[in-house]
């Protein structure tokens, strides 16, 4: 099995660099987009099985841009919101956005995504999504 592609979507070029890093080093194949036009155009030009995006990459909100693009184009990708500022209007957003998680970022110890370590990994979360998805 080829190994699963993540669109890492950041505007921070410190944590789209550490955090490409981490997963890639957990065997993801990994690409990273700094602004929403760049990975729209990643999300046009190319298959991936895992969108994992920032909720404000530059302005409030723009992840769920992201993650509309995504679910438009490439419906099967597995896709998480990633926030520092977690709320209940965006958690909401997230829900109507069919957003597959919504995780808080705790700025205080690095750790964005808890899903990197091997015991709760993205592929068998996304390989779990694609199952019940197919069976719908």
């Amino acid at each position: 099995m080829p190994p699963v592609r993540i669109l890492f979507v950041d505007d921070e070029e410190a944590i789209r660099i550490t955090l490409s890093a981490v997963l890639s080093k957990h065997g993801y194949q990994v690409d990273v987009a700094a602004t929403v036009g760049e990975a729209l155009s990643r999300i046009t030009n190319d298959r991936f099985d895992v969108l994992i995006a920032d909720l404000n990459v530059g302005q409030p909100g723009d992840g769920f841009t992201v993650v509309s693009a995504m679910r438009r184009t490439q419906p099967d990708c597995v896709t998480f919101i990633l926030t520092g500022y977690p709320a209940f209007e965006t958690a909401l957003e997230a829900i109507r956005s069919q957003v597959d998680d919504y995780s808080r970022i705790n700025l205080k110890t690095g750790s964005r995504v808890k899903h990197c370590r091997p015991s709760g990994s993205l592929a068998c979360c996304a390989i779990t999504f694609r199952k019940s998805r197919a069976k719908s």
